[in-house]
């Protein structure tokens, strides 16, 4: 009996793993989803959902503040590139409200970053 208890609690725990697409929450309006439908890897999007917002496929890594996203996107087969999302703001609020700009060379990025002062971003790879 305590085998079967013990095999059941196997197969639930490897089902709810193997079924878990629990997004990366990165600020209070975007998200990191792992890969999508077609198979193009993690994927950033703004969790409300807005028309016209940003969704960078490929995201291999992030670096993050309440102004800036730093989004690394890794395509298969190609160099690695850069986006920016900067808020217009004081903080990302998507949905129209923050700017997307690059695609960047991870030299163009640092030296962004010097030329604004950005220091203490949160990094998360993927």
């Amino acid at each position: 009996m305590k085998t079967l208890k013990n095999l059941i609690y196997a197969v639930a725990l490897l089902i709810t793993s193997s079924c878990n697409n629990n997004p990366f929450v990165v600020t209070d309006n975007y998200v990191v989803y792992s890969e999508d439908e077609y198979g193009n890897g993690y994927y950033l999007v703004c969790k409300l959902g807005c028309d016209h917002d940003a969704r960078i496929e490929y995201v291999k890594s992030i670096e993050w503040s309440k102004k800036y996203l730093f989004v690394q996107q890794e395509k298969p087969n190609q160099n690695s590139q850069w986006y920016i999302i900067k808020a217009k703001g004081n903080e990302l609020l998507c949905c129209g409200r923050d700017s997307l700009i690059g695609p960047f060379t991870v030299q163009e990025v640092n030296e962004y970053k010097s030329n604004n002062k950005i220091t203490n971003l949160k990094q998360k790879q993927f």
